[in-house]
């Protein structure tokens, strides 16, 4: 991003990468918007690096391949989520090694989300499942300009399982964040 000269950079972060391009934006002052895809959905809610251990890395640990096929569905998948988007997600999981995703989701839980967020003073936009619900009251609190767009009937992967309603969203999102006013 140092070598691009413009001022009309949006990061897009999903899942995990959500924090990412938060902590990015410090790094990066000519970015002029962040789009979150389900992900921090509510910043009061606390996620310890003990919690973590003990809900998901231990099971991975344990038995990674059933984690994945049995414990992280209930947190990534709904109903309507259609089998070939879990199958593929799923095989494509447990390609991976346990340590590897742990080494990968650990930084996570040890990163101070709402400190980070109180310094973002671009506007923030989500594209949400309605799976969990969005606290915007919450997010509202730290991030000083955020708001959010629902995709009903899908789990964690909106742009996988509506493609077509995701990505007219988020051409609403970049086009509002990208208007001169």
């Amino acid at each position: 991003m140092n070598q691009i000269n413009t001022s009309e950079i949006i990061l897009v972060g999903h899942s995990m990468s959500g924090a990412y391009v938060l902590e990015a934006f410090i790094d990066f002052p000519q970015v002029k918007a962040i789009i979150l895809v389900d992900t921090l959905k509510d910043l009061d809610q606390d996620f310890t690096p003990e919690q973590a251990e003990q809900f998901m890395f231990s099971n991975y640990r344990k038995d990674f391949k059933s984690a994945v096929e049995h414990i992280l569905p209930q947190y990534l998948f709904v109903e309507e989520t259609p089998a070939i988007i879990k199958n593929q997600l799923q095989t494509e999981f447990i390609r991976n090694d346990s340590e590897l995703a742990i080494n990968t989701l650990k930084p996570l839980y040890k990163m101070d989300i709402r400190k980070i967020a109180k310094l973002v003073d671009i506007p923030v936009r989500a594209i949400n499942s309605n799976a969990t619900p969005t606290n915007i009251e919450s997010n509202q609190k730290y991030f000083k300009n955020y708001n959010y767009r629902t995709i009903k009937g899908t789990g964690h992967y909106p742009m996988l399982e509506k493609p077509d309603e995701f990505n007219i969203i988020l051409k609403e999102l970049i086009e509002e964040l990208t208007a001169d006013k």
